[in-house]
């Protein structure tokens, strides 16, 4: 990994661990897009 990739990181891993509800909020939300997602095609019967 490159150092200014490393720095990125950190900060982003910083900033959601000083605001927690809003950290936890957008990867609830990102997980449950995610499962609907999967969900979509199943449910359509839309496989290919």
């Amino acid at each position: 990994m490159k150092e200014n990739t490393k720095k990125t990181l950190g900060y982003y891993l910083n900033a959601s661990i000083q605001h927690k509800p809003s950290a936890s909020a957008m990867l609830l939300s990102m997980l449950a897009v995610s499962i609907l997602e999967l969900v979509k095609p199943l449910y359509y019967k839309q496989f290919f």
